[in-house]
């Protein structure tokens, strides 16, 4: 067990606020679309946006742990720029409002209204790593490389965490999107085989 005495008085005061923030209720604004990222809060900590059945694809690498950035370090860097590159330009080109790089993957959020635009983008992003990045890969290198893919759609809360300026910086920061889509997608994603594309059963009864 760690004593007062024992934690810097930095610590201890950053601690102190975020317990007295906790405290304090959160500020809710509805919005029915993604906004764009500068009207998502950051100033006062306690204001978040909701946003209603918000659709997300979700992609990552399969294998990626056996490129390595220390011994093959041209390879991995091609791969990464093949694979996650390629998922940011075809999420932007299906309209996609808010596009996220995670690790080895990305993330792709659309509106309600736009579930198929979700899953047309999953399904291109699907094809083309099936084609293209795996055999690509397993010439070049010989490394059994694949893909994850997921989609969900539930209601999110989102705000943007960290500082909004510090020593001239802005780098730390970033959207938070709080509730299931991210979440669920991501697993769904890492369940899914080369072949396969794997949704919830909410976002499948958007489908018409």
């Amino acid at each position: 067990m760690v004593s007062d005495g024992q934690v810097l008085q930095s610590v201890k005061a950053i601690i102190d606020d975020a317990r007295s923030l906790y405290r304090k209720s959160a500020s809710i604004t509805l919005m029915n679309s993604i906004p764009d990222t500068r009207q998502i809060p950051i100033e006062n900590l306690q204001n978040w946006v909701k946003i209603p059945n918000v659709n997300c694809v979700f992609v990552d690498m399969r294998g990626s742990t056996q490129l390595s950035a220390s011994s093959h370090d041209n390879s991995t860097a091609r791969a990464y720029q093949l694979f996650t590159g390629t998922a940011v330009k075809l999420f932007s080109e299906f309209e996609s409002p808010y596009i996220d790089v995670r690790g080895d993957g990305a993330l792709a959020l659309f509106d309600s209204s736009q579930a198929h635009r979700a899953l047309a983008a999953a399904v291109t992003f699907r094809t083309f790593a099936r084609e293209e990045f795996i055999p690509l890969v397993k010439d070049k290198t010989g490394i059994d490389i694949g893909c994850h893919v997921g989609i969900d759609s539930r209601t999110v809360l989102v705000r943007k965490i960290g500082f909004k300026r510090y020593r001239g910086r802005s780098d730390r920061q970033n959207e938070v999107w709080a509730g299931k889509p991210v979440n669920m997608a991501a697993k769904l994603a890492s369940e899914s085989g080369d072949d396969e594309l794997l949704a919830s059963d909410r976002f499948y009864r958007k489908l018409t």
